[in-house]
């Protein structure tokens, strides 16, 4: 499970087709109105950058990973990369300092 595969459905269920074509984290950045910090609710989106590296050695453009608020300090992520575990969705506290050093932006999905 990728960490789109959680946000995909709240995408959907707001409109955002999600099924035409590959949607990666930044598509889905771009699909949402920016929240500026301390602003953020419960269901928002959670984006961060410099999560993972292409096979050509370089980072993705913008959002590399998303994850759902669950609260001021949590959020529900499929996949964790601060963990790489294997142990797969779970909620992840992103005021540690791995996910602080790559917090992108928070994200409404429009209504």
């Amino acid at each position: 499970m990728e960490c789109l595969d959680a946000a995909t459905p709240p995408l959907g269920n707001f409109g955002l087709s999600v099924g035409q074509g590959y949607i990666n984290a930044e598509r889905a950045r771009q699909a949402c109105v920016p929240i500026r910090q301390g602003q953020e609710q419960v269901g928002d989106l959670i984006f961060f950058e410099h999560t993972y590296r292409m096979e050509n050695g370089n980072w993705p453009p913008g959002a590399s990973h998303v994850g759902i608020l669950l609260d001021p300090r949590r959020a529900i992520m499929a996949d964790d990369h601060q963990r790489s575990d294997g142990t797969g969705p779970g909620e992840t506290v992103y005021s540690e300092p791995y996910w602080r050093s790559h917090f992108l932006s928070f994200g409404r999905v429009p209504r």
